[in-house]
């Protein structure tokens, strides 16, 4: 049997949110089937995977305490200087995170996480200048780019010129999949569900000013997610709930557990889903798992993701989206519809298929360098 190719995955540029995550999933997935590969994951502390969690190799990188510049600096060195040492030991690097050292000789494949280094409407500042700069060297010098959408794929080569042949689509997977509702809903009054960090490209402000359009007067809107990410924002968005004076009906909910949020999806009356910026939005195949109504956006990564499932709204216009949630509990056959049609997409949406397009990716890209490198030699 022959043996199993080496692939170095660097997920120490992932600090949270979505892309970690997404890391911890498909090295979850890995663990379980490395599909004839033999895995190498380097992870910065907090990553949330215990070594020998997994059937993967974990190697934890310390980065200097402190500010959180001198961490950048030290994750930039290890990237930079240590990394291409390490590099060859290995088949293929993975960085799953859109940067990767400067200088490898080793096979690339990089993945676009983060839009906001290519859709700078909702943030712009010198960090995400400087990463950008690097992920346009990365992306162009990788041998294979990975997106999480088609949307995100045609959202970045707008803006950065990379040939096609070279681009990818691999959809993320579901987390978890929840039961059907076994018990009644414990919520007071029905409330509107949202699980999302408090951040401007959430476009918040639209499902807030939809609170007084809504017919049912003891609607309310429940948020889920960290403010500390943009304090500013979070604050603009209290003001806001205190200007229109729909206090009572808002609840912000700070960071749940995973479990919490699938509770909230199967008790609300739906996912109003307002994001004008994402790369994959992973509450929209969370809502169709737990047959909750989604209100979305009319974003093309929505319409991508949800289809058919959801309904969906002009992405500032809250009295449009609060007739969408009227449409819900007016025509209930329709969202029945809706709901199985959800359900049945969600199927394409799973870890093992994400993870087998992945890995059917690595293996083309390391045939083709070793095919290169073969008729080099015989030229």
């Amino acid at each position: 049997m022959p043996e199993a190719d080496r692939v170095l995955i660097d997920a120490t540029a992932l600090t949270g949110g979505g892309g970690r995550e997404y890391a911890r999933c498909l090295v979850g997935e890995l663990g379980r089937d490395p599909r004839r590969f033999e895995i190498t994951v380097l992870a910065s502390e907090g990553f949330g995977v215990e070594r020998g969690a997994t059937g993967c190799d974990l190697t934890v990188i310390r980065l200097p305490a402190g500010p959180r510049a001198l961490r950048v600096l030290g994750r930039v060195a290890h990237q930079e200087l240590i990394l291409p040492f390490r590099l060859r030991d290995f088949d293929l690097l993975y960085a799953p995170a859109d940067v990767g050292p400067r200088f490898h000789s080793t096979p690339l494949v990089a993945m676009v996480q983060n839009l906001h280094l290519w859709d700078n409407r909702f943030y712009d500042n010198p960090r995400l200048r400087l990463l950008q700069r690097r992920a346009r060297r990365t992306l162009r010098g990788a041998d294979r780019v990975v997106f999480p959408s088609q949307a995100a794929l045609a959202s970045v080569r707008r803006r950065l010129s990379l040939p096609l042949e070279r681009c990818v689509v691999v959809h993320h997977g579901l987390t978890w999949r929840p039961a059907e509702r076994t018990r009644p809903a414990t919520a007071a009054r029905p409330y509107l569900f949202l699980p999302c960090a408090l951040e401007r490209h959430k476009n918040l402000e639209v499902l807030i000013r939809s609170i007084p359009h809504l017919q049912d007067p003891l609607l309310e809107v429940w948020i889920a997610g960290p403010s500390e990410t943009d304090p500013k924002y979070a604050r603009q968005i209290r003001s806001l709930v205190d200007r229109l004076g729909v206090r009572p009906r808002v609840r912000l909910l700070g960071p749940l557990s995973h479990d919490e949020v699938m509770t909230h999806y199967r008790d609300a009356l739906a996912l109003v889903f307002c994001s004008k910026l994402e790369s994959f939005g992973l509450p929209l195949p969370e809502a169709m798992a737990a047959g909750t109504p989604i209100v979305a956006a009319d974003e093309p990564i929505h319409r991508e993701i949800a289809g058919d499932a959801a309904l969906y709204f002009r992405s500032d216009d809250s009295v449009e989206l609060a007739r969408c949630v009227a449409r819900i509990a007016a025509d209930r056959e329709a969202t029945r519809r809706r709901i199985e049609t959800g359900r049945a997409r969600v199927a394409r949406f799973s870890w093992k298929q994400s993870t087998d397009r992945l890995c059917a990716v690595f293996r083309q890209v390391i045939d083709e360098r070793r095919d290169a490198c073969t008729a080099q030699v015989r030229a």
